[in-house]
């Protein structure tokens, strides 16, 4: 009898073994890649900063570059070194940009040969046949029942004289003021030049510093920023930046070695880079900011 009993209270064991609750699975998210300077919102290493900045830093100067409000998503480090574009497939402008007021962000046309979309007609914007030629891809809170509106990217004009083209006539490139850009994802204002940086080259003396006079109405301008709206009712002709980041400045005004504005390359070469970027791991789907 007893050892009945005993199988018995196994088999109720066993049996109360097998409707026991399974272990919790703690849900994994996937990171979603172009939303910050780094994936995850990680602090940026101070060595990325723009030369000047300090540590900890708190930004360029909210008077000369006011706050921003960015409603894209990219990847500049995916689109550098995946993708083989250089600061000039995007912001080729820059090479003839004489005032800080320019517009220097790409049109969307620039997109449409990787991503498949035409924006040739920004009132009839037509995405690409994949989920990176889509709306939602790259502007955040694109709603598919409000086709060709898109949030509004605000990026107010900066409060200063800036002269793009003499710097890059001068061999200065863009890393020199920007920083390692090509190491970051979405560039914020962060990556803005700080005035520290400046004068490394305007603070010098002699036939070193050349015509990078340090008066301050040499840079400074009086007059308030006025904030830039772009399309408010239609896709954008801008489809990314702002700016970026790095760190140590050069003991002198010489040029970088590091991140280089270089010649854009061929079309057909950013589109071989398209199968690259489609198949990579990093593209992941946007969540709608409007739920």
């Amino acid at each position: 009898m007893s050892g009945r009993i005993l199988v018995f209270a196994c088999f109720v064991a066993a049996l109360a073994g097998g409707f026991r609750p399974a272990a919790a699975v703690t849900p994994t998210t996937a990171v979603v890649h172009g939303m910050h300077p780094i994936a995850g919102d990680k602090p940026v290493p101070g060595k990325w900063l723009p030369p000047g900045s300090f540590d900890p830093d708190g930004g360029p100067s909210s008077v000369v570059f006011p706050p921003q409000k960015i409603t894209l998503r990219f990847n500049h480090k995916k689109h550098v070194k995946e993708a083989g574009a250089t600061c000039a497939t995007c912001h080729g402008k820059a090479k003839t940009s004489k005032v800080a007021d320019d517009d220097l962000l790409p049109a969307g046309t620039t997109c449409d040969a990787c991503h498949d979309t035409d924006h040739t007609d920004l009132k009839a914007v037509k995405g690409g046949s994949d989920e990176m030629g889509q709306c939602a891809f790259c502007h955040l809170g694109y709603r598919a029942s409000a086709p060709n509106r898109v949030a509004a990217l605000e990026l107010p004009k900066p409060n200063m004289r800036f002269n793009h083209k003499a710097h890059l006539d001068r061999n200065i490139q863009c890393g020199h003021c920007h920083g390692s850009v090509d190491e970051l994802e979405l560039a914020t204002r962060d990556q803005l030049p700080r005035m520290k940086g400046c004068f490394n080259c305007h603070n010098m003396s002699g036939a070193a510093q050349g015509q990078a006079k340090s008066a301050c109405n040499v840079c400074q301008s009086a007059s308030p920023p006025t904030t830039a709206r772009y399309a408010p009712a239609a896709i954008p002709s801008a489809t990314a930046p702002t700016a970026m980041t790095a760190r140590s400045a050069p003991a002198a005004c010489t040029p970088t070695t590091g991140f280089r504005c270089t010649p854009s390359r061929p079309a057909r070469t950013i589109r071989a880079a398209r199968a690259a970027i489609k198949s990579s791991s990093s593209v992941s789907r946007v969540t709608s900011v409007w739920g």
